[in-house]
């Protein structure tokens, strides 16, 4: 592990494309950013929510562009489209956020789709309980990367474990990666909880199962 900061981060190999959710400081951390784009300056690409490149623009990215809800992006045999979640999007809380009603200047929030040959994953980022994502229904998912924790007391921006399978489910995913727990705690919710709710909402779906803890891996 490299410190930067104060923050320990993995000795990662290079990256084509760095996707950034929203500007909450735990999904745009900057100290990891600037780790990434120093190691390998002019050779990422960024892609992140509207109303958010400022945070991250002078980083040496090879280039930085913003997606808006329903936007797609190519790049070569690659497409990144912008899927709508259930959210909020302000780094500090006085700042415009587009769930306040900011819709053209307000801070935004993203899940993405990415898709490549024949593989498709989806990134939600954060979110609450939504039924936003209709218009991915059809398309073959290989991976759905959801977020299980911090719900305790945050219904409104973040989903409970169950509700994450659901919408994996409601999407036809063939695995679902858990994220957003195990890391940091989050809420009010014991450290493990997240993990073990999930567990037993996927009710014995081993085989789709993506991973159950951090240093895991997965393979698309």
């Amino acid at each position: 592990d490299i410190g930067v900061t104060g923050v320990q981060t993995c000795a990662l190999p290079i990256s084509d494309l760095v996707v950034l959710s929203h500007a909450h400081m735990d999904h745009t951390d900057l100290a990891s950013l600037e780790y990434l784009t120093s190691t390998y300056p002019e050779s990422i690409t960024c892609v992140c929510a509207r109303n958010t490149k400022d945070i991250v623009d002078d980083l040496p990215w090879k280039w930085c562009r913003e997606l808006d809800w329903w936007d797609t992006l190519s790049l070569g045999t690659t497409s990144i489209s912008a899927v709508e979640v259930l959210h909020n999007g302000w780094r500090y809380p006085w700042e415009r956020d587009r769930r306040e009603g900011y819709t053209r200047t307000g801070r935004s929030y993203n899940g993405y789709l990415i898709q490549s040959n024949d593989v498709s994953i989806f990134f939600a980022g954060d979110t609450a309980l939504t039924e936003s994502w209709s218009e991915l229904r059809g398309i073959h998912v290989s991976t759905a990367f959801m977020p299980i924790g911090a719900y305790e007391g945050f219904l409104d921006n973040h989903c409970t474990p169950e509700q994450a399978v659901h919408m994996a489910t409601m999407i036809a995913a063939r695995t679902i990666a858990p994220i957003h727990c195990n890391t940091f705690k989050q809420s009010a919710a014991p450290f493990h909880e997240p993990m073990q709710r999930f567990l037993r909402a996927m009710n014995g779906r081993e085989s789709t199962l993506a991973w159950t803890g951090i240093g895991q891996t997965t393979s698309l």
